[in-house]
């Protein structure tokens, strides 16, 4: 008898009364059903029938893929045979063991005068009931050869568990032991490695000589480069420009526009007839704060341009030369002459990115307006400005330069004298088919003259941001570690110089805001 399961897919397998599907169906299997099968195959013409219960059921249909039958072979009862008897156990070879780790132990360097019993049962020392697994152990030249000669004496095995310095401490001495832990009876090591009480200092920096590893600050790399040559070209990080960051700030100019009214102001005399700036003060009153010098802001910046200010084009200074003299060759002498040129009456620009409202373009065009209009006297200035011959709708700028911490200023130059000479209404041009959005545009400056590191420049600055409330807003939020809020107070300058920083280093800080 073999054991067989029914594998058809979806209907029941048919038993009938012979090996022939024209033969009578006498019962029925479901699938998955297990049934015991005879002896007797009956196959013909890829058909195959399996004799069960005085009946026939198909295992193989020639017009099927798969059988109907999964048939079990039948297992045959296997009777064991009778075990041998075992092998009688060897003693182990004791003293061979030993020899096999006694050379084992020499050939790494290791001498152990004579080789004792060696420990079989896994641990590497032991004493009575107290074992010390290997992996546990710290290793140590003064006590691994004991390891592995076997036991240990009970005074070494409490001298291991108080972790003494004969066995915690290197030839040199270290780690040094910082105190004995009465509650937990063992010693306590100061793992701090002082490298100038040690003597490492100088074989550090020998090491980092040899393998042009320098560590030196700013400071004193500027200091290297200036006395040795870096023959080959070694780069030092510490020497990098990795990122800065660049401010730019417009002092507000004076034009006669507002005058105080109590905590507002009005338009001044004659001004409110003109439909421009009539809009503009009903609509937009602080564009208009921003162009006068008395605006209530406690500084006297214009922060506003400073804000959507995206970029600062610098122009380039250059020195004025001559030449003397001509020899019969044609040689001639150069000589410096001066850079004043490039210092006064030129020009940069600003990439401004404007708002919904086109508040940039507004003012530019507000201030703009004006100075034509005082130009051809339609609008008058305060009179200390024309009886002292002084433009009032000028403005000063300062652009500042930080390094990679967002406050030590490495560049700054101040410009003198500014006001805007293009208006930027090209930018508002449309063609079917394109939309206008976040409008991106450059304006060109006019100064009077610039200069660049002068640290009186960093004075006027600090006048200009009024309030002598130095208190200031860090980059780095002390308490959760994180950069701190972006909306802050007017900006000033602090000078250090002290032992920690170099002399006249200047940092850009930003007052709490009142937001």
């Amino acid at each position: 008898m073999s054991t067989a399961t029914v594998t058809t897919r979806q209907t029941n397998l048919n038993v009938r009364s012979g090996p022939s599907i024209q033969t009578a169906i006498i019962g029925k299997l479901a699938k998955g059903q297990t049934i015991e099968i005879g002896d007797q195959v009956f196959s013909e013409g890829g058909w195959t029938w399996v004799d069960y219960n005085g009946g026939w059921v198909c295992q193989k249909d020639p017009r099927y893929s798969y059988p109907f039958l999964n048939i079990v072979a039948k297992q045959e009862e296997v009777i064991p045979a009778p075990a041998e008897p075992a092998p009688p156990v060897e003693e182990p070879n004791y003293d061979a063991i030993a020899a096999s780790l006694l050379d084992q132990l020499n050939s790494y360097g290791q001498t152990v005068d004579a080789a004792e019993s060696f420990p079989i049962d896994g641990s590497a020392v032991m004493y009575e009931n107290k074992k010390y697994p290997a992996d546990e152990l710290w290793i140590n030249t003064h006590w691994q050869a004991n390891k592995y000669k076997g036991q240990m004496t009970p005074e070494q095995i409490a001298s291991l568990d108080r972790m003494s310095p004969q066995y915690m401490q290197n030839k040199s001495g270290y780690p040094p032991v910082s105190n004995f832990n009465t509650e937990k009876g063992y010693y306590e090591y100061n793992y701090y490695m002082n490298y100038e009480q040690d003597n490492l200092a100088s074989d550090l920096k020998g090491l980092r000589a040899t393998f042009n590893l320098d560590i030196e600050g700013r400071d004193e790399l500027f200091r290297q480069y200036t006395e040795y040559y870096n023959r080959f070209k070694v780069q030092n990080p510490n020497d990098a420009f990795h990122k800065g960051f660049a401010h730019v700030f417009f002092v507000r100019p004076d034009c006669n526009i507002l005058t105080r009214r109590g905590s507002g102001w009005d338009l001044v005399s004659g001004l409110e007839n003109d439909p421009n700036y009539y809009y503009a003060y009903k609509k937009y009153p602080e564009l208009l704060r921003q162009l006068i010098s008395d605006a209530g802001y406690g500084h006297d910046f214009m922060m506003f341009l400073s804000n959507k200010a995206r970029s600062f084009q610098l122009s380039d200074e250059y020195i004025n030369y001559d030449t003397y003299g001509k020899g019969f060759t044609g040689h001639k002498i150069a000589y410096g002459k001066t850079n004043t040129e490039s210092k006064t009456a030129g020009d940069f620009t600003i990439s401004y990115v404007d708002d919904r409202d086109l508040h940039v373009f507004h003012i530019h065009k507000l201030w703009a307006d004006y100075i034509s209009n005082v130009f051809q006297g339609i609008f008058n200035p305060k009179t200390e400005y024309m009886t002292g011959r002084i433009l009032d709708y000028v403005s000063d700028v300062y652009y500042i330069l930080t390094a990679e911490d967002g406050e030590t200023i490495i560049f700054w130059s101040k410009y003198y004298g500014v006001f805007p000479v293009t208006m930027p209404s090209a930018q508002y041009s449309w063609s079917a088919g394109n939309v206008l959005s976040n409008p991106e545009f450059d304006i060109k400056y006019q100064y009077s003259f610039k200069e660049d590191y002068n640290p009186l420049s960093l004075i006027e600055f600090n006048i200009n941001s009024g309030n002598k409330d130095y208190t200031y807003v860090p980059v780095i939020s002390k308490e959760s570690y994180t950069t701190n809020t972006t909306w802050v107070g007017a900006p000033f300058i602090e000078t250090f110089n002290n032992e920690t920083l170099a002399p006249y280093t200047h940092k850009l800080r930003f007052r709490k805001g009142n937001k």
